[in-house]
């Protein structure tokens, strides 16, 4: 399997997809996605048994939450520091848009938040889709970038799959 196609390949599915998303879709559409992907890296991590799947799939379990994946998944060297802040900002924007029916990209908190975005940025020389230092815009690119990279991490995490190896004590 080709993973720099299969990246790619995903990029232009996804911002497709988030695209055709209005501003509220696209940051519920975005925040599920990371939400499952951030399971699925873990689970390539973890040893493969019932009780490490159940610490994902269980709704009211550990690790049920966008920021528990998230911090967990930065915690144990799955996903980089920056990441792990624009997960962390993402959920706080996806906060901020459930709260109120107002809620938009143009509102002070939302707009505040996605100028701490940083991920997907270096494709772009810093400069967001459109040369328009636009909210929305800074939000799909690094929405987008974040998806693609973790929609492959997992066979680059599975490599270095968690097992038991017997202790002495």
């Amino acid at each position: 399997m080709n993973l720099d196609r299969l990246y790619l390949a995903n990029r232009n599915a996804y911002l497709t997809a988030v695209n055709g998303e209005s501003p509220r879709g696209k940051v519920f559409f975005a925040a599920n996605i990371l939400h499952d992907q951030l399971a699925t890296c873990l689970k390539a991590f973890l040893i493969e048994d019932a009780v490490a799947n159940g610490l994902t799939d269980d709704p009211r379990g550990p690790l049920a939450t966008f920021s528990a994946r998230a911090s967990l998944a930065y915690a144990l060297g799955l996903i980089s520091k920056e990441e792990y802040e624009d997960c962390d900002t993402i959920g706080r924007i996806r906060d901020e848009f459930s709260k109120s029916l107002k809620a938009d990209f143009e509102t002070e908190e939302i707009r505040d938040l996605c100028q701490d975005l940083r991920c997907g940025l270096e494709a772009t020389g810093g400069i967001t889709p459109l040369a328009a230092p636009h909210g929305m815009n800074k939000f799909v690119t690094t929405a987008v970038s974040l998806i693609s990279r973790f929609s492959v991490r997992h066979h680059y995490i599975s490599r270095k799959r968690a097992t038991y190896s017997g202790q002495p004590y």
